[in-house]
C-alpha cells in the first residue's frame, strides 16, 4: 500500500478473515491477552525475584531468589499438566475438573478457547502466570523461614489447590462444562455439546473495505 491508498491507514483491515486465520479469532483480543499476561510474568521473573533476593540477608538471598523462581518454573509444568484442565475442563466435583494431558496437544492448545475470542494456548498462558504469581506472593510470607527442599513439595503439592478458585472464574461452579462448545479434549468423543455458533458479524460503525 502507499500514502495515496484510501486504505492504507485502515486498522479495519487487520480483523478482516485470512488464510489460516479461523473465523472466531479477535486479533486484538489475543494480542492484549499476550501482552498483559506477559507483564504480569515479568513481575514475577525477573520482578519478585531480584526483590526476595535483596531484602533479606545476605545468607537467605540465594534462597529466597529460587524460591520465586522455582515456583514461576514449577507451576507452569503443573498448570500445563493437569491443572489447567482442572480449572477449566471436564467436570469431576463440583468445584474441580477431571485431569488430563489434553493441554499437552497441539489440537487442543489451538481450538477456540475458553473467551471465544482467543486460542487456549492464549487463556493456559494467561491463567498460568497469575497462578505463579500467586504462588511467588505466598512466598514473600515464608523468606527466611522454609527450606528450600519443603518448598519444593509445598509448590507442587499447592498448585492443584488453585484451580477450585479458576474453576468458579470460569462460570461453571456447580459443574456444568466451562467450555466453548467446540472446545473438546482428543479423549471426548461422546460429547454432545451442540456446534459452535457462527462467526459474529463485524461492530457497527466500521466501515469493511475489500
Amino acid at each position: 500500500m502507499t500514502s495515496d491508498d484510501p486504505n492504507a491507514y485502515n486498522m479495519t483491515l487487520a480483523y478482516l478473515p485470512a488464510a489460516g486465520v479461523p473465523h472466531w479469532l479477535n486479533k486484538g483480543d489475543n494480542a492484549w491477552q499476550m501482552v498483559s499476561a506477559t507483564l504480569v510474568g515479568m513481575q514475577s521473573v525477573p520482578g519478585l525475584v531480584i526483590l526476595y533476593g535483596s531484602i533479606v540477608k545476605k545468607k537467605w538471598a540465594v534462597n529466597s531468589a529460587f524460591m520465586a523462581l522455582y515456583a514461576f518454573a514449577a507451576t507452569f509444568v503443573c498448570w500445563s499438566l493437569w491443572a489447567f484442565r482442572m480449572s477449566f475442563g471436564d467436570r469431576l466435583l463440583p468445584f474441580v475438573g477431571r485431569p488430563d494431558f489434553a493441554a499437552l496437544g497441539q489440537a487442543f492448545l489451538t481450538q477456540q478457547g475458553f473467551a471465544g475470542a482467543y486460542p487456549a494456548a492464549t487463556l493456559l498462558f494467561f491463567q498460568f502466570v497469575f497462578a505463579a504469581i500467586t504462588l511467588i506472593l505466598i512466598a514473600g510470607s515464608l523468606l527466611g523461614r522454609v527450606n528450600f527442599r519443603a518448598w519444593m513439595l509445598f509448590v507442587r503439592s499447592g498448585s492443584p489447590s488453585l484451580t477450585p478458585s479458576g474453576r468458579s472464574a470460569s462460570g461453571a461452579p456447580t459443574g456444568s462444562s466451562s467450555r466453548p462448545a467446540s472446545w473438546t479434549s482428543p479423549a471426548d468423543t461422546s460429547s454432545t455439546s451442540p456446534p459452535a455458533s457462527p462467526a459474529s458479524p463485524p461492530p457497527t460503525g466500521y466501515a469493511l473495505h475489500p
